[in-house]
């Protein structure tokens, strides 16, 4: 038996997207500037328009921008949209930049484009090691009793 959805359900689905993408466009138009390319990169890909998403992560890549967990959801981004090379580049930046949540690198979906690369196999063993690092340069002053705060890697 196949999930039929309810005709009406899917209308409600439809509105509710229809008004959600209206508040976006309104709202991306007063955000700052690489507020508004996060906001763009997202927006175009939901919409099925890859050039221009990659086109707003390359915005915001090319400028000032230097936090590298949000260069790390970039760098997912592009992954996502086939774009290897890049995304490889750009998570290089990311762990030298001293983002390693090496659970969050081994799990994460979007990166499965670059699973196969061994440059990518490289990156996540180095990201693991400083993951394993911090982990015990926390727990090693009892920073895991203090909080109370289950490790794991």
């Amino acid at each position: 038996m196949r999930n039929a959805r309810c005709p009406t359900s899917i209308f409600v689905e439809h509105c509710a997207l229809s008004i959600a993408h209206c508040a976006v466009g309104e709202l991306e138009q007063k955000m700052p500037t690489r507020l508004r390319d996060f906001a763009v990169a997202a927006r175009s890909l939901l919409e099925g328009r890859p050039a221009d998403s990659i086109e707003a992560v390359g915005r915001i890549v090319a400028s000032d921008f230097r936090d590298p967990e949000g260069l790390f959801y970039l760098s997912r981004h592009l992954a996502h949209l086939g774009e290897t090379g890049p995304a490889l580049t750009l998570l290089e930046r990311v762990v030298d930049g001293g983002f390693f949540c090496y659970p969050a690198m081994a799990r994460d979906s979007w990166l499965k484009p670059l699973r196969t690369q061994p440059a990518f196999t490289r990156l996540l063993a180095r990201a693991e090691s400083h993951h394993r690092t911090a982990l015990d340069a926390f727990a090693q002053p009892g920073g895991d009793r203090a909080l109370g705060v289950a490790m794991s890697v």
